[in-house]
């Protein structure tokens, strides 16, 4: 049986960057046609609504995700791009993840704003230094996020969008 074509899905992010320079990332279960089922970290963020503008959609979701209320113009970027396909269990998406940067000097996450669907896959939340982030053997989404939080947290913020892949390769 021919399996239907991945759904297009525009996506905002966000690498929010606190006072001491840690990263808030998600965990949860995920499905990829390069990890499979599996358990991985990702940035706050999700789906754009019709219409919606990407740096509207970002701040939408990190509302909804943490409790946290932010402005699009407080939004730096985008900064990247990371593009693959993943599957919820019911619809199989073409994903195209655009990432912003907030920095902010503290937050204690708040997730009662979840979606049924956040409710359902995200199992946890941590603020990770970058050590962290270059140390880890776990998946974390996109992939290379290392590279760049060590980029921002220097102060190199990059002029146009760059590529982050999705997958090893």
């Amino acid at each position: 049986m021919e399996q239907p074509a991945p759904v297009p899905r525009t996506s905002a992010r966000i690498i929010l960057l606190d006072g001491r320079s840690r990263v808030l990332l998600f965990s949860g279960r995920i499905s990829s046609t390069v990890a499979g089922d599996t358990m991985a970290w990702f940035l706050p963020g999700g789906g754009a609504e019709e219409g919606e503008l990407l740096a509207a959609t970002a701040v939408r979701e990190l509302f909804e995700e943490t409790g946290l209320r932010a402005h699009p113009e407080e939004l730096r970027g985008p900064v990247a791009v990371s593009r693959g396909v993943w599957s919820d269990g019911t619809t199989t998406y073409q994903a195209e993840d655009f990432v912003f940067v907030l920095r902010i000097a503290q937050w204690e996450v708040v997730t009662g704003g979840f979606t049924a669907l956040e409710r359902g896959q995200i199992v946890g939340h941590r603020w990770w230094t970058l050590d962290d982030l270059q140390r880890t053997a776990v998946l974390v989404f996109p992939r290379l996020l290392d590279e760049l939080v060590a980029r921002l947290i220097a102060g190199d913020e990059p002029g146009q969008p760059i590529e982050l892949p999705w997958n090893a390769t």
